[in-house]
């Protein structure tokens, strides 16, 4: 509890006695899959990194979940104060170890690399290298090179790939037409034509990585290569980071480095001050996730003073930064089909008062990954585990509609013995819910990542 002492924020802001509920929560699934050592060394980089001045973004990813990661300042998002997801980061039915993904200024970046691979991290016993990629060739450069060498005639060649679709998949008369063609196009696909080294991961360990998985060099990188990709080492449960570069994080730092004030955190600004939003909604240049056309413009609409006010008076709890964040899972394929609707300022009536409580925060519908998550617990019954397992089946994309037959069964009974419902009147209103969990697997868009996001932009 020492780190939620010293934190400047997190005490005042939560009481002792739910931060170490929390805490204790957290650290009984860290020690269950032998996560500990993981978010100590973790721990040590950011230390690191805070006496030589680098300072990464506020959070990446599921970490902004995890409420022992913000007492360590590995991350700034405060799970607690945002509501986010712990299970989606650690869940204690999974073998693998969860990723912890840094946003850094390209920088410092290139400084968190150097002591990374170079320094390793102070210690004789810590080993480090870049992890391989292989590059294959794609179906339409199988049929450029194979095109070639059959001396077919290139406007030939550009119309054949013009006819192949984005998966990869080919019209049945080109392929009979080009029979010859295809029958190397097949055997040339997906072969391995270079490596290279994955831009942004490290693989870090105090095992004997030449020996047990072996490394190699490559023309582009000055650092040992992996011999096995991110996948493999992944499947063996080989720690790993994500050294990412963001240009938003130099712009916040160096902003407020030549201002002369205090670097700018989701914890020191005012995340609700009106006249930032409406500048945001009025402007998106720089706003992460929301500078293309397509996002600006419907991010007009859905902070129009018309769309806030009623999405105020629908929503006690209503916030700005958590509006921003809706909005960004908004324009994820899953949330197509009501889109509009929400940026109109309309409602979705569930049918059911409870269910209505739970999704005011997204209007009604149900948006974001840990929606799901949290929806499966409070309404089918599901513990917090089961419900990042079918949050992992759900993001495989294919399959999806096999887990609804348990969800449905586990609703009717669930629901309608915690609130009183008829088993008829919860079996029509489900329907719905298979139908958003069917359209998650098109991309439904995470509240641990989307929230981090949001307070960039806001800042920037």
């Amino acid at each position: 509890m020492k780190a939620a002492y010293e934190h400047p924020y997190a005490m005042k802001r939560h009481g002792k006695e739910a931060i170490l509920a929390r805490v204790e929560e957290e650290l009984a699934v860290y020690e269950k899959i032998g996560a500990t050592p993981y978010m100590l060394l973790k721990n040590y980089l950011t230390q690191w990194e805070r006496k030589n001045g680098v300072y990464c973004g506020p959070g990446r990813g599921s970490v902004n979940g995890s409420m022992i990661a913000y007492l360590l300042h590995i991350t700034e998002m405060d799970s607690m104060r945002f509501d986010l997801n712990f299970f989606r980061f650690a869940n204690p039915n999974r073998i693998s170890l969860m990723d912890i993904d840094v946003d850094y200024s390209e920088e410092d970046r290139e400084k968190v690399k150097r002591f990374l691979l170079e320094d390793h991290m102070g210690f004789d016993s810590v080993r480090s290298a870049e992890i391989i990629t292989f590059n294959t060739i794609a179906k339409k450069g199988s049929v450029r090179d194979i095109g070639r060498g059959l001396e077919i005639p290139l406007p030939e060649v550009n119309k054949i790939c013009d006819a192949i679709g984005d998966d990869g998949s080919v019209d049945e008369r080109v392929q009979n037409r080009y029979a010859e063609l295809f029958e190397y196009v097949d055997i040339v696909s997906g072969t391995i034509k270079s490596i290279g080294s994955h831009p942004c991961g490290i693989l870090i360990s105090d095992r004997d990585i030449e020996s047990e998985i072996g490394i190699c060099t490559t023309s582009g990188s000055k650092y040992p290569v992996t011999c096995l990709n991110m996948k493999e080492l992944d499947a063996l449960n080989w720690i790993k980071w994500d050294v990412l570069g963001l240009d938003n994080v130099a712009l916040i730092n160096e902003t407020c480095k030549l201002a002369g004030i205090e670097r700018l955190t989701p914890d020191n600004v005012d995340l609700e001050d009106m006249n930032v939003w409406r500048s945001i909604r009025d402007d998106t240049t720089a706003i992460f996730q929301f500078e293309s056309g397509m996002a600006s413009n419907y991010l007009r609409r859905f902070m129009s003073e018309e769309t806030l006010v009623k999405a105020r008076a629908r929503n006690p709890n209503f916030s700005m930064i958590k509006w921003l964040s809706f909005a960004n899972g908004l324009l994820r394929p899953a949330s197509a089909s009501f889109r509009d609707e929400v940026a109109e300022g309309k409602v979705y009536d569930n049918g059911l008062p409870e269910l209505n409580d739970f999704l005011a925060q997204e209007a009604g519908h149900v948006c974001m990954q840990e929606t799901i998550m949290k929806w499966l617990v409070e309404f089918c019954g599901y513990s917090q585990a089961e419900s990042d397992n079918v949050r992992r089946a759900i993001a495989k994309k294919k399959g999806t509609e096999t887990l609804l037959p348990e969800i449905e069964t586990r609703f009717i009974a669930h629901t309608s013995e915690k609130y009183g419902i008829s088993k008829e009147k919860c079996a029509e209103v489900i329907k719905p819910f298979l139908q958003a969990i069917l359209d998650a697997s098109a991309y439904a868009f995470s509240w641990n990542h989307s929230d981090a996001y949001s307070c960039i932009g806001y800042i920037c």
